[in-house]
């Protein structure tokens, strides 16, 4: 399994896009490749020298272009012309190949709270899943892709609702399943669900009992990010301008099992909005996404490196944060 992890992190990249010059960015997933690219200290540089760019296909050269998810290499695309006609594509940067796949039935854009890309490892098919709230009946619908019979079927509903992060969810890829932060219609109680990709079916994931407690008045600035770091299942509480206590589960499914491995209380990170997990390394150091940018941190001295990706006035967006090259047949 450790051979398979530093295998992993040698051929990973983060992928970035730039809407307004159409090009892709890819920054290679490992402790010296991104030292490399990161100031000496706790300060902001620019980068667009240090990263392998590529183009967008011509198909997606005069479109509005948004990236729902992605796996093994592939990235799910949703292509909107100037028409306003929304196409979805999966799309191999590595081979160049895509491939248009019917679109979902049709639902008000402000419901779609979650996407998700994942592979069955028992028939080796891939999966695209699309959640979708109903706030009327209090419950949220699951819509689901198979490349091998390149058709939608809607499956089931579920009592929950995804957190509202101000944009629809990814999920997380760990054990064959897509996780999620949420929340519970009746109960508004916050839980972690996942979506196994084999099964078809949703499960919770019991979070941590006791939190560490946090200022009165700021609960309701809870932010909720997943991740995996390392072989474990992570979960960053993250209140905005307070702290990020990073939390994770040791024996996956047993809820005694999670474990608060450290805390971030440096006012650059914990003020900014974005706030993902990226990648964790050997020595305990951890990768992060951020406004703008990226952040290597260091929990045991307890400084970071901050490097700042937007720069002249175009805005920058992640595609992938393990993104590999694969020669996926679509």
């Amino acid at each position: 399994m450790h051979d398979e992890l530093n295998n992993l992190q040698k051929n990973t990249s983060i992928m970035f896009c730039e809407h307004e010059r159409k090009k892709l960015y890819t920054i290679a997933i490992g402790y010296k490749s991104v030292l490399s690219v990161l100031p000496l200290s706790a300060s902001s540089t620019t980068m667009c020298e240090f990263m392998n760019q590529m183009n967008y296909p011509s198909i997606f050269q005069d479109c509005k272009i948004q990236f729902l998810s992605s796996c093994n290499g592939l990235v799910w695309i949703s292509r909107i012309s100037p028409s306003w006609v929304e196409d979805y594509y999966i799309w191999n940067p590595s081979t160049k190949v895509y491939k248009n796949i019917p679109m979902a039935r049709e639902v008000n854009w402000r419901d779609i709270k979650g996407y998700g890309f994942g592979c069955d490892n028992k028939t080796d098919d891939y999966k695209l899943i699309r959640i979708v709230v109903d706030w009327e009946s209090e419950c949220s619908s699951v819509d689901i892709y198979t490349l091998s019979s390149n058709s939608w079927k809607n499956t089931q509903t579920v009592p929950y609702h995804l957190c509202d992060i101000g944009a629809s969810y990814p999920g997380v890829l760990f054990k064959g399943a897509l996780h999620y932060p949420a929340h519970t219609f009746r109960k508004d109680s916050t839980v972690l669900v996942c979506f196994n990709i084999v099964s078809e079916g949703f499960e919770e994931v019991a979070v941590p009992k006791a939190l560490i407690p946090y200022p009165k008045g700021k609960q309701d600035m809870l932010g909720i990010d997943v991740g995996v770091s390392g072989e474990c299942l992570c979960l960053a509480f993250h209140v905005f301008n307070v702290r990020v206590d990073v939390w994770i589960m040791q024996d996956y499914g047993l809820q005694e099992s999670w474990t608060n491995i450290f805390s971030i209380t440096q006012e650059s990170i914990t003020s900014t909005r974005y706030l993902e997990l990226v990648w964790s390394f050997k020595n305990n150091e951890t990768l992060w996404e951020v406004d703008q940018g990226i952040v290597l941190y260091d929990p045991t001295n307890k400084t970071y490196r901050k490097l700042l990706l937007d720069s002249h006035g175009t805005e920058r967006e992640t595609v992938a944060r393990n993104y590999m090259v694969t020669s996926v047949w679509l």
